[in-house]
């Protein structure tokens, strides 16, 4: 088994159990998946400055379940139906997103 296919299957396994149903909206295509969705508690880099911001959230999902990369201003629904704005552009981890959320509703 490769490297790619191990840390996709652990990625998997990580996000059926720890993660939930969301719904990302990427303009007209919307795209059901399941991703682990956490309030940040890490220094994050918003406009040039380090900060903690009680106001981010971070979600993280799998490069493989979508189509295209994610854009700022796509907007991610959690299950509960809480609606988080994609505020940052994306970053790679090891076979997932790592997205930084703003929760608008």
């Amino acid at each position: 088994m490769t490297w790619t296919a191990r840390v996709n299957a652990l990625n998997t396994k990580v996000l059926a159990t720890f993660g939930e149903s969301v719904t990302l909206t990427q303009g007209a295509t919307s795209t059901s998946l399941t991703a682990v969705i956490r309030k940040a508690a890490e220094p994050l880099l918003i406009e040039g400055a380090v900060t903690f911001s009680e106001h981010h959230y971070l979600a993280h999902c799998r490069i493989a379940d979508l189509a295209t990369e994610p854009a700022m201003g796509d907007t991610l629904t959690a299950a509960d139906g809480a609606v988080y704005s994609l505020d940052q552009p994306p970053s790679h981890e090891d076979g997932l997103y790592r997205l930084i959320l703003r929760r608008t509703a």
